[in-house]
C-alpha cells in the first residue's frame, strides 16, 4: 500500500477504474484547496486516505466573489457520481454551458479543463462496443463537446450526424458516406479530445506536477492512436465517389442484405470483413444462406468482373444479386438494381459488354428499367423485376 498522500495511488477494483486528479491553485479568483476530478484512466485510485472526506471545490476558503463557483461544484458532484455515463457527461455539458455568463475567466478555464479530461470516462467505458453502438451512445452526448454544435432534445446518434454534417460540419463529414461515420468521425473527435486535453493540461501551472493528468494524456494518447492509424487507412474508400451513380430508376436498397464487396484490386470484403479468395464462398455461404445477396463494385471496374462474380455466385445457390449504387446529393442514400445471377429470359435484358465499367452497365440498367415502366404504364412489379446482363 502506498503512503497516504494527494498523490498516493493504488489499485482498487472497487472503484471500478476511477481515478482522482487533484490540482492545488493560490489564486484568489481560482479554487484555493484541492480540486478533485474523477477520470477513467486505467484502473488507478486514491488510496488510503478514506478518513479525509474528497471534496471537488473548497467554496469557504475562497475569497471574492462567488463567479459561479457553487454551481460548477454541484454540477461535478453530480457527475462523479456516474463518472462513465454519457448522459451524466452531456447534462454536466449543458449546465456548465448555462453557467458560463456567470463565470469568471479562471472559473471557465477550469470547467474546460474539467471537460476535456472527464470525458475519458465515458468515451473509454463505451470503448470496445461495435463502431456503429459506439456512436449512437456518444455521437449525441460527449462528442458535441469537441464538434462545437449542441444536440438537439430527444435527437439520437446517427440523426445528430446527419444534420452536422450537412450543416455546420460541412467541411469535415459531408464527403464521408454515412456507414464510415461511426469510425471516421470517431477517431475525429479522439483526436480533438486528446489535443483539447493537452491544451488545457499545458494552460494549467498548477497541474504540471500532479502525475494524474499526465496518465490521463497517456490513455488518451493510447486509445486515440489505433483509431486514427485505422481512419487513415478507410479515408479513401469513405467518399460516396467510390460507388456507382444510382440513376432515376433504382430501387430501395434493402438494407438487411449480406453484401460482397470487390474493392479496386480485387480483394473481397463481406459486410466490410475481408477475406481470402479462396475462402469467400465458405464464408459467404455461413453469414447468408439464402438465395438473395448484396453486391458492391467500384463504379470504374469491368463487367466482366461482375458477370463471373454473378455466375460463381449462381454456383453457390444465389439467384439473385443487388448491385449497390448510390444517390449523387448528400446523404447519399444507398440504391440497387437487382440483377439475376444466370441467363434468364423472365429478366430485362441489359444491353452492356464485358469492356464496359460498372458504371456504364449501370446507365444501361437505368435505361432497360424506365422503357419497362414506361411500356407497362407504370406497372409498380415492372419496376422491381429483375435485370439479366447476360
Amino acid at each position: 500500500m502506498l503512503p497516504c498522500s494527494k498523490n498516493a495511488f493504488a489499485k482498487r477494483p472497487s472503484i471500478n477504474r476511477a481515478a482522482v486528479l487533484t490540482t492545488t491553485t493560490t489564486t484568489s479568483t481560482v479554487f484555493t484547496t484541492t480540486a478533485i476530478l474523477v477520470v477513467w484512466v486505467g484502473g488507478w485510485a486514491l488510496s488510503g486516505c478514506q478518513k479525509e472526506p474528497i471534496q471537488v471545490l473548497d467554496l469557504e476558503a475562497s475569497t471574492g466573489g462567488d463567479f459561479g463557483r457553487a454551481e460548477l461544484r454541484t454540477a461535478i458532484d453530480k457527475f462523479r457520481n456516474t463518472p462513465t455515463s454519457a448522459k451524466a457527461y452531456r447534462q454536466l455539458a449543458s449546465e456548465i454551458d448555462a453557467m458560463r455568463p456567470r463565470l469568471d475567466r479562471e472559473h471557465k478555464a477550469t470547467a474546460d479543463r474539467m471537460l476535456a479530461f472527464l470525458a475519458l470516462g465515458p468515451l473509454e467505458a463505451n470503448y470496445s462496443l461495435p463502431a456503429k453502438e459506439n456512436m449512437e451512445v456518444l455521437a449525441a452526448t460527449v462528442w458535441p463537446t469537441v464538434l462545437g454544435v449542441p444536440p438537439e432534445p430527444g435527437e439520437g446518434g446517427m440523426a445528430y450526424l446527419k444534420r452536422v454534417c450537412g450543416g455546420e460540419l460541412a467541411g469535415e463529414c459531408k464527403f464521408i458516406v454515412p456507414e464510415y461515420w461511426p469510425t471516421l468521425i470517431a477517431a475525429n473527435v479522439w483526436r480533438r479530445f486528446r489535443h483539447l486535453a493537452r491544451e488545457r493540461f499545458t494552460a494549467c501551472r498548477e497541474c504540471q506536477n500532479d502525475p494524474t493528468f499526465l496518465r490521463a494524456l497517456s490513455r488518451f494518447d493510447e486509445l486515440a492512436t489505433p483509431l486514427e492509424t485505422l481512419a487513415a487507412t478507410l479515408e479513401e474508400e469513405a467518399h460516396p465517389r467510390n460507388w456507382p451513380r444510382a440513376q432515376p430508376h433504382a430501387e430501395p436498397w434493402p438494407r438487411a442484405l449480406v453484401t460482397l464487396a470487390m474493392t479496386g484490386s480485387g480483394a473481397l470484403k463481406i459486410s466490410g470483413k475481408r477475406v481470402s479468395t479462396s475462402d469467400w464462398r465458405t464464408e459467404l455461404r455461413a453469414v447468408a444462406p439464402g438465395s438473395q445477396i448484396g453486391l458492391y463494385l467500384r463504379p470504374e471496374l469491368s463487367v466482366a468482373r461482375l458477370r463471373q462474380l454473378l455466375r460463381d455466385l449462381n454456383k453457390l445457390g444465389y439467384t439473385q444479386a443487388d448491385l449497390q449504387t448510390r444517390l449523387p446529393t448528400y446523404p447519399y442514400d444507398l440504391r440497387g438494381y437487382s440483377l439475376t445471377t444466370r441467363p434468364t429470359t423472365a429478366a430485362l435484358r441489359v444491353k452492356t459488354r464485358d469492356t464496359d465499367t460498372i458504371a456504364v452497365m449501370v446507365l444501361a440498367a437505368d435505361q432497360a428499367r424506365g422503357q419497362a415502366i414506361k411500356k407497362n404504364n407504370n406497372n409498380n412489379n415492372t419496376s422491381r423485376s429483375l435485370l439479366s446482363i447476360f
